[in-house]
């Protein structure tokens, strides 16, 4: 009772003392630029503590600048805003192109430069890349015009950052020369050899970095600048690490937080432990790891990539640890982030009319919280006695509760133990189906939806039947460049292990394609192979996981489809006529059969897959890229193992891959409905009352 009453008092006293705050600025003689600049002081003061209360004292800062018809105050308060509203993409977008609008309108070109540079920045906050370098070139492209030094510089800079973080070292190499070029006085600061110490390090070239680093180390040590040093012992760290010297570096990452504490300096402080715990991931020390990530998760600063990094690498951590339950629950957390990332990055991807559309919302928004104030200013003295009468009633009503509580208490306690007994039992089984119908949801999150694959292949079947709620198996879709991409994998395992593998797999394609801007099918497996090797190499522990897939281009614009495969072929079937029996000349035969392709059957050909997976393998070699020319009716399949290994019929034996071609090429005629039901009925038939021993995944396309 008395916690209750002391923290209503606190609330109230907050209440009044921010409006006395307020009041002393709006009230006071200073100019709109003063009276603006101390409200955007006290926000930026409270955006760590109070985040609601640092956008209100914004948004009235915005109010004071739109009144002012000062331009150069508008644009501030813009600027100010779309950084403040990062956590929502929609808001922060729309005050970015506020500010880049006015900025045009003003014509400098000095602010044009600072307005692409913040939507660069906006979009860098939120993910996306693509519109971060549309911006950052529109503002290099500005600098030609402008001939404005300190622009160049502020433009060469970041650029050098965004290529290094989306992994363009030579870009960024290329990029800090050329400022040394502009600005030859940065080769006597420590942070440009650090640079380029950080750009030959990502490139591998150790002996290059260390020498630039210790170069760096030397200057900073010159002129005593304890922050400078402190960052590059921990930069300094990343070459042993490299090198698997694991002691030196983290020897080094001790004295950078050493004296990162002794200047009270949070970043770097945070920096040298993030750096510990790679470290610690690498030599295989997954306890000492686990503890630090365990800390990052519970003081995220609201960066949700990060968070997402932290549990993926919690779930590893912990699944290193043989503590499968606990790594379970942290892919989820994981999986659940990234589709929340994704869901804004589909918000981040507005065209013109919704971002004005947007615009449009926020200014109503801020009309109507303007006027709301307004509104509470001139009824505060009514609002704040009723409160005062509303936490006497609360008060009163309380007490009130607590005495009947204290008459029902042992009757009330008699029925509680047998509740609790009932309870517990149904709280266990409900966890059981929760945990069960979440991770579904969770393993559908990460397959494209049926609506996307048919908008862009109107005739098309995805068979898709799991072996348990979770799966190894899943098809994947993306479009790209006019270019339509469908597969089929099936991941190691099944069940949980086998959707961890999948979460890995499905993600390293999505950065091939829209990270990396591949889209030749044999160059995706291969930087796909990467990737997951990558993500699979950060512990000593050797693990073997990856995937077999069937990747299938189709490029309508040229009238030509591409495809490779890591151990899973591709058929297709060529429409076939009353007057054709075989519609593929002999030309064609003679191509396609150096190509790889089999004209053993007349009707349903076959393109033979790599003979590797995606993951360890000995020898690895590139992928093949098999081109074919489309033909109306033409029919592609992609599938994973699970329906030819299905055992049953009336001997128990497997389904096998000649049972299922000729199953194909006898409903080949039918719709993709009609032969995704019959796929559905002959496997159901043929399996019986046997259990299902492997995920299916089935995909139908007709040109």
């Amino acid at each position: 009772m008395k916690k209750i009453f002391f923290y209503l008092i606190i609330l109230l006293s907050f209440t009044i003392c921010k409006g006395q705050n307020i009041n002393s600025v709006l009230n006071s003689n200073k100019s709109a630029k003063d009276k603006f600049n101390e409200l955007i002081e006290i926000s930026s003061k409270l955006a760590r503590t109070n985040y609601d209360s640092s956008i209100i004292y914004s948004l009235i800062a915005d109010s004071i600048a739109m009144n002012s018809n000062d331009n150069y105050l508008i644009s501030e308060s813009k600027s100010n805003l779309a950084i403040l509203y990062v956590a929502k993409p929609e808001k922060s977008i729309a005050y970015a192109f506020d500010n880049l609008e006015l900025c045009e309108r003003i014509n400098k070109c000095d602010k044009q430069i600072d307005a692409y540079l913040l939507m660069a920045r906006v979009y860098w906050f939120i993910g996306n890349n693509k519109k971060v370098f549309l911006f950052w070139n529109k503002a290099l492209e500005k600098t030609k015009t402008c001939k404005n030094k300190e622009s160049l510089i502020k433009v060469l800079t970041t650029g050098s950052e965004y290529h290094y973080n989306t992994g363009q070292f030579d870009k960024s190499k290329e990029i800090e020369f050329k400022l040394a070029e502009v600005d030859p006085q940065r080769k006597l600061s420590s942070n440009y050899y650090s640079s380029i110490g950080d750009v030959y390090r990502a490139l591998n070239k150790l002996d290059s970095a260390d020498f630039f680093y210790k170069k760096a180390i030397n200057i900073a040590e010159q002129s005593k600048d304890t922050f400078s040093i402190a960052n590059l012992y921990l930069n300094y760290s990343l070459i042993p690490r490299s090198r698997k010297e694991f002691e030196i570096a983290i020897s080094y990452c001790n004295m950078g937080f050493q004296l990162s504490k002794k200047i009270n300096s949070q970043y770097l402080m945070q920096f040298s432990l993030e750096q510990l715990k790679d470290i610690y991931l690498d030599k295989g020390d997954y306890l000492n790891a686990k503890l630090l990530i365990e800390d990052f998760i519970k003081n995220h600063n609201g960066n949700k990539i990060n968070l997402m990094n932290n549990y993926k690498e919690l779930a590893f951590a912990m699944y290193s640890l043989k503590d499968y339950k606990n790594a379970y629950e942290n892919l989820k957390n994981y999986i659940r982030i990234s589709q929340e990332i994704n869901s804004s990055d589909s918000k981040n991807n507005l065209s013109e009319i919704q971002e004005q559309q947007i615009k449009k919302e926020k200014q109503k928004e801020i009309d109507r919280e303007i006027k709301a104030r307004e509104i509470e200013e001139k009824s505060k003295n009514i609002f704040l006695f009723s409160l005062i009468i509303c936490i006497g009633l609360i008060i009163f009503i309380l007490f009130i509760i607590s005495n009947l509580r204290k008459s029902k208490k042992i009757i009330s306690k008699q029925k509680s133990e047998v509740e609790t007994q009932k309870h517990i039992v149904e709280e266990k089984q409900k966890e059981i189906l929760d945990s069960i119908n979440y991770a579904k949801r969770l393993q559908e999150a990460i397959l494209p939806p049926l609506d996307y694959i048919n908008e862009h292949l109107p005739n098309n079947f995805v068979l898709y039947q799991p072996k348990d709620v979770v799966a190894g198996d899943f098809y994947w879709a993306e479009m790209k460049d006019d270019k339509f991409f469908i597969a089929a994998a099936d991941c190691t395992g099944h069940g949980v292990p086998g959707a961890m593998v999948s979460v890995v797999c499905s993600n390293a394609l999505n950065r091939t394609v829209n990270e990396f801007g591949i889209t030749n099918t044999g160059n995706i497996l291969d930087k796909t192979r990467e990737l997951v090797l990558e993500t699979f190499a950060k512990g000593n522990a050797e693990v073997k996981d990856g995937m077999d897939i069937s990747l299938l281009c189709i490029d309508k614009q040229n009238n030509k489809a591409f495809w490779s495969g890591a151990n899973n072929p591709l058929w297709y079937v060529y429409p076939v006529t009353s007057s054709t029996p075989h519609s593929v000349t002999s030309s064609e035969v003679e191509k396609s059969t150096a190509s790889g392709l089999d004209y053993a059957r007349p009707d349903i050909k076959e393109i033979k897959a790599d003979k590797q997976p995606i993951g360890k393998t000995d020898n690895p070699k590139p992928y093949t890229t098999h081109e074919i020319e489309l033909k109306p009716g033409m029919q592609f399949y992609l599938f994973t193992d699970g329906f030819a290994d299905q055992f049953g019929g009336p001997k128990g034996k497997k389904f096998k891959y000649k049972q299922l071609e000729e199953l194909l090429l006898s409903i080949s005629n039918s719709t993709m409905q009609i032969q995704k039901e019959t796929l559905l009925s002959n496997f159901s038939q043929w399996k019986g009352d046997l259990e299902q021993v492997d995920d299916v995944c089935i995909v139908g396309v007709k040109i």
